[in-house]
């Protein structure tokens, strides 16, 4: 078995008050072993489906620890949909990092990068987080 841990963020007065509610509310209001399901729009990966974060992802994001792939892909979404969502003029292509994992074959890997690269313009930036370990 496990030890369990309080999962607590210490400092918090240096994070934007957005993370410092989403925090809060992982901390005081979420039970242990829940998750925040998140729908992904079409346009950020090409396909439509949905994601969750655990509780324990949230505070390990606001803490600067390592995070999981769950969480970079709710940050993606998050990136899309506020900042970069513009339908005029959107100058980023994003990759599904769990498409691209050491969890599928290395053909598998190349033809999902391949598809979304096949979807890139000349001027867009390609997001593609890839953790080699």
């Amino acid at each position: 078995m496990p030890k369990e841990r309080e999962v607590v963020c210490e400092s918090t007065s240096a994070l934007p008050m957005g993370m410092k509610l989403i925090l809060r509310y992982a901390e005081k209001i979420m039970e242990k072993d829940s998750s925040i399901t998140i729908p992904l729009p079409v346009g950020i990966f090409g396909v439509s489906r949905k994601t969750s974060v655990l509780r324990e992802d949230i505070i390990d994001l606001c803490n600067m620890n390592e995070v999981k792939t769950f969480t970079l892909v709710a940050y993606m979404t998050y990136l899309y949909s506020s900042v970069l969502g513009s339908k005029e003029n959107i100058q980023y292509v994003f990759v599904d990092p769990s498409l691209t994992s050491a969890g599928h074959s290395q053909e598998s890997r190349v033809r999902n990068l391949c598809s979304r690269l096949m979807v890139s313009k000349i001027n867009e930036i390609v997001l593609a987080p890839f953790n080699p370990g």
